[in-house]
């Protein structure tokens, strides 16, 4: 008789000790630029998203933006992901739990706004959302401009590519999902990661190990114990897409891949 641990491919990821501040979802109305719905195109140009909160110190928030910017350009280069699960099958329910951890990505802090540049920002909530590119890529200090086109999210289903992801070949795509937390800016950066990690999720059944498994004569309190381990380096992963349900209070972000560019290690 064969057993299967089926994973789930989704991942929520909230750090021990945070919890998450809901609002009624009649009161949530997200009004976002189309630019962070949907990444734009541009022809020898990376594009990377940032967050930060709000100050009054305009200095501190636009060095917190480019800091972001910078972790998350670092980030789609090159990420080391570690993803654990264990699972019991128990008269036929699979019971289970995920840790997932990114590993922190080092650059340099130092001349910040020479190295990087803020494109567009955009207030939500008491954070920013903004999108950014290298400067070393804005040849002749040309800088695109992105229209602040606003969208509202206040979707009572989630987004189409969320409930039938893309498919192309040579690519793998990734979607993460976080709860509703006190900030937006926040359970999007949240989402990302769990795309990221959803793309590791995908490929982590070819590494199960079953610990084996005890029968009783009573077919119903069979038992099967498995566990699944990676260690992931993604490279050249980027973030496409962002959406919200405003039913579920879920937030949602799409990562893509080259198939290539994923390198399990040992």
């Amino acid at each position: 008789m064969i057993f299967y641990l089926i994973l789930s491919p989704f991942v929520s990821c909230i750090p021990t000790g945070q919890h998450s501040v809901r609002v009624p979802y009649e009161e949530r109305k997200i009004e976002i630029p189309t630019w962070f719905i949907q990444k734009p195109k541009i022809s020898g140009l990376d594009l990377s998203y940032a967050y930060c909160s709000q100050y009054n110190d305009k200095e501190r928030e636009l060095n917190e933006l480019l800091m972001s910017a910078a972790k998350n350009f670092k980030i789609a280069n090159q990420t080391r992901m570690i993803i654990m699960q264990e699972g019991l099958i128990h008269a036929d329910r699979t019971i289970g739990g995920t840790q997932v951890t990114e590993c922190e990505v080092s650059f340099d802090k130092n001349n910040l706004s020479d190295n990087y540049k803020i494109i567009s920002q955009f207030p939500v909530g008491k954070g920013i959302l903004a999108i950014a590119a290298k400067t070393s890529q804005l040849k002749m200090g040309f800088i695109p401009k992105f229209t602040n086109r606003l969208k509202v999210l206040d979707n009572y289903s989630p987004p189409k590519w969320a409930i039938t992801p893309p498919s192309k070949k040579g690519y793998v795509y990734g979607l993460g999902l976080a709860p509703d937390y006190s900030s937006p800016e926040k359970a999007w950066s949240v989402a990302e990661q769990n795309a990221r990690a959803d793309i590791v999720f995908q490929k982590i059944v070819n590494i199960l190990d079953y610990e084996g498994f005890n029968q009783a004569t009573d077919f119903s309190l069979q038992e099967n114990k498995g566990k699944a381990w990676a260690s992931c380096i993604l490279k050249n992963v980027s973030i496409i897409k962002h959406g919200y349900c405003k039913r579920e209070k879920t937030y949602y972000a799409l990562a893509r891949m080259k198939e290539a560019d994923m390198k399990f290690l040992n």
